[in-house]
């Protein structure tokens, strides 16, 4: 098997990717997507697929929220829900309080926080 020198030739022993994509890629080619690839979150699906990420990402997040979460805990209002995960991913390098959550959403009650938290713990990612 071929493999690619500095300079750029062309590599044959690329996976099946490769060839979904038209050929063999260059080293200079290879890292330009795998620098996409983690910038997407490391999902292949939009690379794969020509997908924007921030629109897989954002479908694939609403859909574990609502499939995992909404559904399962019966939570009628929606909205509250999809607050409180955005402002923990947003901040999931800070410590937080319910009270502090709480606030951070225009003063939803502070139980109501706390149980929605609860929730985003332990969805089931299998």
């Amino acid at each position: 098997m071929k493999k690619a020198d500095r300079h750029g030739e062309r590599r044959s022993d690329q996976p099946d990717f490769a060839a979904s994509r038209g050929g063999p890629f260059t080293d200079a080619e290879m890292a330009e997507l795998f620098r996409t690839y983690v910038e997407s979150g490391g999902y292949p699906e939009p690379l794969m697929k020509g997908l924007s990420a921030r629109d897989y990402l954002s479908t694939l997040f609403n859909s574990i929220l609502y499939k995992d979460v909404v559904v399962r805990h019966g939570i009628r209002i929606h909205g509250a829900i999809e607050d409180v995960a955005r402002v923990l991913i947003n901040s999931c390098s800070q410590r937080y309080s319910n009270n502090g959550l709480a606030d951070a959403l225009g003063g939803i009650n502070p139980r109501t926080a706390a149980r929605y938290a609860g929730y985003l713990e332990i969805i089931p990612f299998s």
